[in-house]
């Protein structure tokens, strides 16, 4: 017997974020926390060999390397809505830059999955355990769950008919409860808490 395919979600390319993942249960809001980058933006059209695939670069893209030493390609256009120049770094110049504290939305997901990238072309393959990321542009990703710990922050979590946001916070033991680790935070008493996915819903204005 076959087994089924990995359900798929294309990246629209346009403004907003994905019904499809924003309707999702699980879906969480997070910001992205500021971490100082390797940029380099590439003369020519390439490829960049990331752990989830093969992603297409255009002449003018930025190849960017996170703290891990990961590798993914930011298109030209999007690049200056999502990081800025660390000194004496010039905008749109190879060197350090930081990462923007930008909203984005993102689900665990529990079961492998693909990914296809804006440009059409670039497909990415998700694990279970790993986090299917929206950021709001038209673009989505697929971060594993120790790298999204340690870039995002999870937020306030919006109800679905658009009242204020309410967070719900519970001590959780990472030993038994079945959250993924990278949503569970830390108090400044020290004890582990999480916000309740089930609750997590995204603005009204997606769409």
């Amino acid at each position: 017997m076959n087994s089924r395919p990995a359900p798929l979600f294309r990246s629209s390319g346009q403004p907003g974020y994905s019904n499809q993942i924003s309707s999702d249960p699980q879906c969480i809001a997070a910001r992205k926390l500021e971490r100082e980058i390797e940029v380099c933006f590439t003369p020519i059209a390439c490829t960049v060999q990331t752990p989830e695939g093969v992603v297409h670069a255009r002449a003018g893209d930025a190849i960017v390397t996170g703290t891990a030493g990961e590798r993914w390609r930011v298109s030209r256009a999007r690049f200056p809505h999502k990081y800025r120049p660390v000194p004496p770094t010039v905008a749109g110049e190879s060197g350090r830059y930081v990462s923007l504290p930008n909203r984005i939305l993102a689900v665990p997901m529990t079961q492998t999955f693909d990914v296809l990238l804006a440009d059409g072309v670039s497909r990415l393959n998700g694990r279970a355990g790993e986090w299917l990321v929206d950021y709001g542009d038209g673009s989505l990703g697929i971060v594993s769950e120790a790298i999204f710990a340690s870039t995002y922050r999870i937020v306030d979590c919006w109800e679905p008919n658009g009242a204020s946001p309410s967070r719900t916070t519970r001590t959780v033991d990472r030993r038994t409860d079945q959250i993924p680790a990278a949503v569970l935070g830390t108090t400044a008493a020290g004890s582990i808490v999480a916000s309740d996915p089930g609750r997590c819903r995204p603005p009204p204005t997606v769409r």
